[in-house]
């Protein structure tokens, strides 16, 4: 991680997405889950992962501080929407976010595609979108 760090440091505008596998707050798991799970919202987990992100902008939480909103569930918990928010978009703090979006109708996966549009402040007014996944 060291090495991440000292990387990112170097440069002026940079994007982190994926899967990071821990609810990073208490929205990004539902509440019937948290008795269950023995990995991904431990203490030491969202610590970590919290350090992590303390250098980025949650694209997701940037536009929806207060939303619940999952992209990961474990059959059968999709049905009754009993998920975790383990994947997501991070840009660096000098990058506006102009919409961020998880796109919940694609079904044959346990995780789901999220939509982010950001303005990179290098492009002078230009867009860029970073789509993971397919969209309608």
């Amino acid at each position: 991680m060291r090495f991440t760090y000292a990387v990112l440091a170097k440069l002026q505008d940079y994007e982190w997405r994926g899967l990071w596998n821990i609810a990073a707050t208490a929205l990004d798991i539902h509440a019937n889950l948290l008795p269950k799970v023995d990995s991904g919202f431990r203490l030491e987990e969202r610590q970590a992962l919290g350090a992590f992100m303390a250098s980025f902008q949650d694209c997701f939480r940037v536009l929806h501080p207060d939303k619940v909103s999952y992209t990961t569930w474990w059959t059968p918990s999709r049905a009754g929407d009993h998920g975790f928010r383990f994947d997501g978009v991070l840009v660096s703090k000098g990058i506006t976010v102009l919409d961020a979006e998880h796109i919940v109708w694609p079904m044959g996966s346990d995780h789901i595609p999220a939509s982010v549009v950001v303005r990179w402040g290098k492009l002078a007014g230009g867009f860029v979108e970073v789509l993971i996944g397919k969209r309608e």
